[in-house]
C-alpha cells in the first residue's frame, strides 16, 4: 500500500492498494480518512476510482469490516 498526498482539505489520510478484479484486471482500492464537519463517516473505501464504488464507514463499521475480513481470510467457520 502506498501513501499518497491528500486531495481535499478534509482528507487527513490516503493510501492506495493495487488489487485485481475477479476477472483478473488491475484495479485500485483507495482508503481515505475524511474529517468533514458534521459527518459521522470517517473512513472512505473507494473501488476502481468510482463515486458509486465508495463506502463511508464510521468507527463501528470499520471495526466490523476488519473482523469480517480477518474471518474470511482465516477460512470457513467450524
Amino acid at each position: 500500500m502506498a501513501r499518497t498526498g491528500n486531495t481535499t482539505p478534509h482528507e487527513s489520510y490516503r493510501a492506495v492498494m493495487v488489487a485485481r478484479t475477479p476477472d483478473g484486471e488491475t484495479t485500485e482500492v483507495i482508503v481515505t480518512r475524511q474529517d468533514v464537519p458534521g459527518s459521522d463517516a470517517r473512513v472512505w473505501l473507494t473501488f476502481h476510482g468510482s463515486w458509486r464504488g465508495t463506502v463511508c464507514l464510521d468507527g463501528d463499521a470499520v471495526t466490523e469490516l476488519r473482523e469480517l475480513l480477518c474471518a474470511a481470510d482465516e477460512g470457513p467457520r467450524a
